[in-house]
């Protein structure tokens, strides 16, 4: 893929792809990810984007939920019984939004 290897990766794909970059950049140097939540263990820096979580900002949503004016995006809706198949849609990491279950 990169026999020279590459000199610096930004990573916003998550799901194992941080191991490949170690092995592509030669090391954890020049390697930030903002997708996967091992970072810290594997030795990368997690970047954050601007809305940090914090107790004021999990109230607001928590508020917004309760009066109705929270919006999301929905990528996908599968019934409970579907809950597998919806786990391995979540898992392939392609969706654009909010996996949902239904209970009918």
């Amino acid at each position: 893929l990169a026999p020279g290897g590459v000199d610096a990766v930004f990573d916003a794909a998550g799901k194992g792809a941080l191991e490949d970059s170690i092995t592509l950049r030669g090391g954890t140097d020049r390697i930030v990810t903002t997708a996967d939540f091992r970072a810290a263990e594997l030795g990368i820096v997690f970047a954050e984007g601007p809305q940090r979580r914090s107790a004021t900002r999990l109230a607001e949503l928590a508020r917004q939920a309760a009066d109705g004016t929270l919006r999301t995006t929905i990528s996908a809706t599968y019934p409970l019984a579907a809950a597998a198949d919806a786990q391995q849609a979540s898992d392939a990491g392609h969706n654009r939004g909010k996996i949902v279950l239904t209970v009918d």
